[in-house]
């Protein structure tokens, strides 16, 4: 665990814009377990949204829309975090990237592999329409840099596997809500015909 001065460090952020963030619900991981306690992981998955959100060096999308393609790729994450680590280096070998393809027929599908495992994912299934992808080697590095920096000690970077919602959980819970809110609607409707 790390301090919330040291999440501030890490991610670059001011007291202010980190309260309009978790306000928005706008930061992809939180440890919760306290009000001055923050995991390394929250510091990378920050990195990577903010990659995804920043511009002109980013992608300039959303920053809603960044926070939820760093969610559903979080467990995935998780899995890869061996190969994220070792592929950290100046020139890595196959580094890691991670985010979102979406595809014309099947919709949005979370990614997280090397540049061979994309080409791979591209050319198999229905055509893709777009794809939000960001280096996770690189925001890696980029992290383990600021910890050098700031004197905090890189231990315990990664969650527990399982600790976090693989992306079918999250879209079962994303799909129950609008379900809940059409019910909701087609109620209000019907009872005031």
């Amino acid at each position: 665990m790390i301090t919330r001065k040291n999440f501030f460090a890490l991610t670059r952020l001011d007291t202010d814009t980190h309260s309009a963030l978790k306000r928005r619900d706008q930061i992809p991981f939180s440890t919760e377990s306290g009000r001055n306690a923050y995991s390394l992981f929250d510091a990378l998955t920050f990195l990577m949204a903010d990659y995804l959100a920043g511009s002109p060096d980013g992608l300039g999308m959303n920053r809603t829309m960044a926070t939820l393609i760093v969610r559903d790729v979080g467990s995935r994450l998780v899995e890869r975090a061996d190969d994220i680590e070792a592929n950290s280096f100046v020139d890595p070998e196959a580094p890691i990237f991670a985010g979102r393809i979406a595809r014309q027929v099947s919709g949005n599908e979370p990614f997280c592999g090397t540049s061979a495992e994309l080409a791979e994912a591209l050319a198999s299934g229905p055509t893709v329409v777009a794809q939000a992808l960001v280096n996770v080697s690189l925001e890696f590095s980029v992290l383990r840099e600021r910890c050098h920096l700031q004197d905090i000690e890189m231990t315990d970077v990664w969650p527990e596997p399982g600790a976090i919602r693989s992306f079918e959980e999250i879209r079962e819970e994303r799909r129950a809500g609008l379900r809940r809110a059409v019910d909701a609607a087609n109620a209000r409707r019907c009872g005031s015909a």
